[in-house]
């Protein structure tokens, strides 16, 4: 179960930040549907990927495709993430997972493009930051 809840907060008059509180409750699943996972080499098959962006202590291991494809003909990228010592809990396990995702999301959003930028445009060229 999740929630969400945009916490506002003001000095006065004058706006000091605003957020986007996400919420949620450990149960088990009723029913669970998605797709079946990839038929991919496992995270001891591959070398840590060290220019990876992931939370302190973790590690991230893609899967050397840069062709692959979902379904939908949409770009796909399969990578694995983990923490050596384990997550103290599941919400814990989830923001490492969250972490790392932005970091590898955005060459693959770039990927369809590749005749116009390059990841290396990512920062420098192109702001690939998050408006509101």
């Amino acid at each position: 179960m999740f929630g969400s809840a945009t916490v506002t907060a003001y000095q006065g008059e004058r706006l000091l930040s605003r957020g986007l509180a996400l919420v949620g409750a450990d149960e088990e699943d009723l029913v669970r549907h998605g797709p079946s996972a990839p038929d991919v080499p496992g995270p001891e098959e591959l070398d840590s990927d060290m220019q990876s962006q992931s939370f302190p202590g973790s590690e991230t291991r893609s899967i050397p495709d840069s062709e692959a494809t979902g379904p939908d003909g949409s770009p796909r990228l399969d990578f694995w993430v983990r923490h050596p010592s384990g997550a103290k809990s599941v919400a814990a396990a989830q923001a490492i997972l969250a972490w790392a995702q932005p970091g590898e999301i955005i060459g693959l959003a770039m990927r369809p493009h590749a005749d116009v930028m390059s990841i290396e445009d990512a920062h420098v060229r192109l702001s690939t930051g998050v408006f509101a």
